[in-house]
């Protein structure tokens, strides 16, 4: 399933990564489901030509006008029919044979199978290999639904692709999404997709972490990165402090658990790049505020505090290199 919005180039990609892999072993276990947000490129053009002469069923839905993210998430998953889905971001791509590896996976009946990813950039260029989980095994199964496994989950978390952040690196059973109440704040997160997925676990939840990267991440290519840094940054901290409050507030423990995966996200650099590049002192109290809720170390941010007051003509050299120490990394 793709949901889409004016990336008919990109989309392209992304649609041929599933068909090349088509074969007549798998023809009739596969579907294709696009919901397009309103594009106004090419996308139905494109769209069309594949219909003609693709190998599985293509289903094709335009919305009548843009209605954000998380509702295009929605019907997209609402106008699929298998038994399990996988939602892929229109500028991404699977790798080769990881469509026959997941099928083989979803005989074991898990609720969700999270896997890896091969971050790229914009011109799909490997830079590295994520990991959401920290395992000495190529696959894990948790009961979510377990406060211990859960509790060993988290822990062991690295980032919050973990919980599900990146819609392309997961799949899940279709029941269990359209069987989920969902609140209303979640419509308008970015986040609807990771929202659901953690909803799972208070009526039990079977995930299975599988080590390997099974799709290709293109980077540099974020909207709202492009638009805002901070805003980006911010949607991140404001969703997963909602989300612990939604479903762990009455678990303090496993709240904090939860919270610490995204200090483990947002490292001491990425803090330290964004309490710079924020020139307003109110606007940067509010930020401390949200870190210091989220359990980041005071001691720390003292640190980053010190940096951020440093004359402005200090400023421009620290940005330098930050980004350095980015660009090192392949960031």
């Amino acid at each position: 399933m793709v949901p889409t919005y004016n990336r008919d180039v990109f989309l392209k990609e992304a649609i041929e990564s599933i068909l090349n892999q088509i074969d007549d072993d798998i023809k009739d276990c596969i579907e294709l489901v696009i919901s397009d947000n309103a594009s106004m490129d090419n996308t139905e053009k494109i769209v069309n030509e594949y219909i003609s002469v693709s190998p599985i069923r293509v289903k094709y839905f335009r919305q009548k006008q843009n209605m954000g993210f998380d509702m295009n998430v929605l019907k997209v998953v609402e106008l699929a029919e298998g038994q399990y889905c996988s939602i892929l971001g229109d500028d991404d791509k699977i790798i080769d044979g990881s469509i026959k590896k997941l099928l083989k996976e979803i005989s074991s009946g898990s609720d969700i199978y999270l896997f890896n990813a091969t971050q790229c950039n914009i011109k799909m260029k490997p830079l590295r290999n994520t990991l959401w989980v920290d395992s000495d095994f190529n696959r894990e199964v948790y009961d979510l639904s377990n406060r211990n496994e859960l509790m060993t989950y988290l822990n062991k978390s690295q980032s919050i692709g973990a919980l599900f952040s990146y819609i392309s690196s997961f799949i899940f059973k279709r029941s269990r999404w359209v069987g989920t109440k969902i609140n209303e704040c979640a419509k308008k997160s970015n986040f609807i997709h990771a929202y659901i997925c953690l909803s799972f676990i208070n009526n039990g939840c079977k995930l299975t972490y599988i080590k390997e990267p099974l799709v290709f991440a293109r980077l540099g290519n974020d909207r709202i990165k492009k638009k805002d840094q901070i805003n980006r940054f911010l949607i991140d901290i404001d969703t997963y402090l909602l989300f612990s409050e939604v479903f762990f507030s009455s678990d303090h423990e496993l709240r904090k658990l939860f919270l610490k995966v995204i200090s483990r996200e947002h490292s001491f650099i990425v803090l330290l790049k964004i309490a710079v590049i924020i020139n307003d002192k109110h606007e940067w109290e509010k930020v401390k505020s949200k870190l210091l809720k989220i359990g980041y170390d005071y001691k720390m941010i003292k640190r980053i505090d010190f940096a951020r007051n440093l004359k402005i003509i200090i400023k421009p050299l620290l940005l330098f290199l930050i980004n350095c120490k980015h660009k090192i990394k392949g960031d």
